[in-house]
């Protein structure tokens, strides 16, 4: 019975660890997704100011 316990418990964590380094594997594109959207939502931000500040010379 103890055996067969001990290989349920090395089962279990096997199972464990494989979800958490899958977790891992998917979590890197997603970073990276993050990375690519907040860099060109503030290229745009910049582009955006920059033109606002133009029209209000503009006006002046």
């Amino acid at each position: 019975m103890r055996k067969k316990r001990r290989i349920k418990t090395y089962f279990a964590y096997a199972v464990m660890g494989i979800g958490g380094i899958i977790t891992g594997i998917l979590l890197i594109p997603t970073g990276i997704f993050a990375i690519i959207i907040y860099t060109i939502w503030t290229i745009i931000n910049r582009i955006v100011c920059w033109c606002d500040k133009g029209d209000k010379n503009n006006d002046l």
